[in-house]
Parts: C-alpha cells; structure tokens; sequence
C-alpha cells in the first residue's frame, strides 16, 4: 500500500506569511535549518522540509504555481524511501556518536527499536490532534459575539481562530500520518538486515575452529592414519 501524501506547505514550514519577500524567505530558511538539522538535535525528516520548502518559496514559478493550486510540486525529498533511508541513517549517525561501542552491540535491533518508540510517540501525538480537531469543530460556531449599538457586527474573532486551529491541525495530522508511513517503511528495509557483534563473530569463529578440528579428528587419509 502506497504511503499517505503528506500536506506540503512550504509556508508553514518556513513560517512565513503569504506576502513574505525574498530576504525574508533566505533569512526564514537560514534559521529554520539551523534548528532542524540533525547535528543541532533537529530531525533529517524536518531539515528535509525545510531544504524542500525553500527550493519552492525561492522560485518564482514553484511559488506561484504553490499559490494558486495549493500543491507543492513533488521532487526527491518526497521519496518514500529516501525518506526511510533519512530515517535509519540519522539513527545510524546517533549509534555511532554514542558512548557504548556500537560493535557490541546489535545495531539493527537498536534501531528497530528506536523506530518502534517514535512510531508509539506518533500515534499518541495522532489521537491528541484528532481529539483537537474533533472538539474544535464541535465548538466552532459556538462563539456568539455582542452586537454594539451604532457598530458593525465585523469579524468573529474566536470562530476564526478556531477555523485556523483546525487547519494548521489537519496539516500536522497529515504530516504525522505520512511520518508514521515513513518509519513502517523504514521498518520494511531493516526486515532484510542483521548484524554481527564482535561478541558474535568471536564465538562464530570459535565454533568454526572447532568444527574443523571435529571434522579433522575424525578423517582418516587414504592409507587408513587418523589426521589431525
């Protein structure tokens, strides 16, 4: 089955405001990349977005052709499996930087497991916001704003907040639900792998000196002499 599209909004990603100029998207993307990437305790995933968001925002006809479909045109980043591979390579990274000695240790598991606490993280963090978004929409509508005499009625400010809760809501929703298809993803890659701890490969060489001892001891030659 073929992964969710995550909800693109280079907008959002960068945020900025719809009518942002130029410098304002080059300074936007200088800060939001300082703070997702992954050596700054950021998320390839998010670096990601942020390279991908400002790749649009700087092109006039990516932004445009943003502007009045909605839709961010698909490129690399948006592979599904690069994506997964980002995944395990920054899980990977923190394996390697870490204190204990990743040969001792079984990294495919390790990384298994650090994806299976992202993937229960998610969908506790996907019922949060389907529980805002449900509650959200229950009240919209609710908010009854007090007529002046001599004044306008104007906008209804808390309606609107909530109809902008509810959208930025179902953006982070999509996103999850697409962040959580990556993860399954890279679940399916590492099901192919295994790894060899020292502890391992010692006791596997151990037992392959003494099969070939066993094997030897109990050969004779062609004149009838046992080897060994």
């Amino acid at each position: 089955m073929a992964a969710p599209q995550r909800k693109f909004d280079p907008y959002h990603v960068l945020r900025l405001e719809r009518d942002a100029g130029a410098e304002d998207v080059k300074r936007a993307f200088r800060d939001r990349a300082k703070a997702t990437h992954p050596d700054a305790g950021g998320s390839a995933e998010a670096f990601a977005d942020v390279k991908r968001a400002h790749v649009i925002l700087s092109d006039p006809k990516k932004r445009a052709k943003f502007d009045s479909t909605g839709e961010a045109e698909p490129d690399a980043v948006d592979n599904a499996d690069q994506r997964a591979m980002q995944i395990i390579a920054m899980l990977l990274r923190g394996a390697l930087a870490g204190e204990q000695d990743p040969l001792r240790a079984d990294v495919v598991t390790a990384i298994r497991q650090a994806i299976d606490k992202d993937v229960a993280d998610l969908h506790q963090r996907i019922r949060v916001i389907e529980r805002v978004i449900k509650r959200a929409e229950r009240m919209r509508g609710r908010f009854r704003k007090a007529r002046r005499k001599g004044k306008p009625d104007g906008q209804n400010l808390l309606d609107s907040m909530l109809t902008w809760e509810i959208r930025e809501a179902e953006a982070g929703l999509a996103n999850m639900k697409a962040a959580l298809a990556d993860r399954k993803r890279a679940h399916e890659i590492l099901a192919d792998y295994s790894f060899d701890r020292e502890e391992d490969m010692a006791a596997l060489q151990r037992q392959m000196a003494a099969n070939a001892y066993a094997a030897a001891s109990s050969s004779t030659s062609p004149f009838g002499f046992r080897i060994f």
